[in-house]
């Protein structure tokens, strides 16, 4: 008798994982455009707080800001640069963003998006980045 419970619940739990990994691929969004390795995946939104009366920084004024910095960014990502590193661009220039699986919640953005981008400043001996914690599709 337990021999039949456990093969029968072996082979449940063997037959659901390719629906179950399925369903944990299209609970995240991401890039897609150039150099995108994955395809675009729709989900739910989710809510959080808006704050309409965050500044909106430039690329350029960025740059000369201090590590974590909290800063809101409009325009549009680019391209891939590689894993989870992209070229965000608006009127003023360009700057290399950093935007975790996590935070895409579930919005497919391509390059003719314009979003909004909410991070920090990451400020390395090397160079410098926006390290991504939302992202908002504005159109």
């Amino acid at each position: 008798m337990m021999k039949k419970i456990f093969i029968t619940t072996a082979l449940i739990t063997l037959f659901s994982m390719p629906s179950m990994a399925q369903a944990s691929q299209t609970q995240f969004g991401g890039f897609s455009g150039p150099d995108s390795t994955q395809p675009p995946v729709q989900a739910a939104p989710q809510g959080g707080f808006v704050d309409q009366n965050a500044r909106v920084s430039t690329t350029q004024q960025v740059k000369n800001m201090r590590d974590d910095s909290w800063v809101v960014l409009e325009g549009h990502i680019e391209s891939r640069i590689h894993s989870d590193h992209f070229i965000f661009r608006d009127n003023a220039g360009i700057v290399e963003v950093e935007v975790d699986h996590k935070y895409w919640n579930g919005q497919t953005i391509t390059p003719q998006d314009r979003v909004r981008l909410e991070g920090e400043v990451d400020k390395e001996w090397n160079g410098m980045t926006v390290d991504v914690k939302k992202v908002t599709k504005l159109n």
